[in-house]
């Protein structure tokens, strides 16, 4: 646990360039954030929240969803399930991949137990 003032949200808004440091430098990759475009910056960002959020779509939809509206892969979306540890609960699904994510019962589900947001954070 980090006490509270400690910094935290000033840290997480000098990656994405919110603003920039006074002294010192701020590497991602080992690279100065300054040296990167703000585009690519903030599409190598990943946020996890406490609590998940899911839309109503398919697994698929949910997890290739994100960095400005660009298109995932099929294989990175697999291979995002998969390192998220969900690819064993998605197959057991009716439809798999393609299994709509609607109500709340499946929402949490699939919150449970394949920490779907970890699994947008890695596509």
């Amino acid at each position: 646990m980090v006490q509270q003032d400690a910094g935290k949200s000033s840290l997480i808004n000098l990656i994405p360039r919110f603003f920039d440091a006074s002294s010192g430098e701020v590497l991602v990759d080992g690279v100065n954030v300054k040296e990167y475009n703000q585009e690519f910056l903030h599409n190598k960002i990943g946020y996890v929240p406490q609590k998940a959020v899911m839309f109503s779509d398919t697994v698929k939809g949910n997890v290739g969803y994100g960095e400005n509206g660009k298109e995932k892969t099929e294989g990175e979306i697999l291979k995002a399930i998969e390192v998220a540890q969900g690819k064993d609960f998605v197959e057991k699904m009716e439809n798999k991949y393609e299994s709509h994510i609607a109500s709340r019962r499946q929402q949490h589900k699939w919150r449970t137990k394949t920490k779907a947001c970890n699994c947008k954070s890695n596509s």
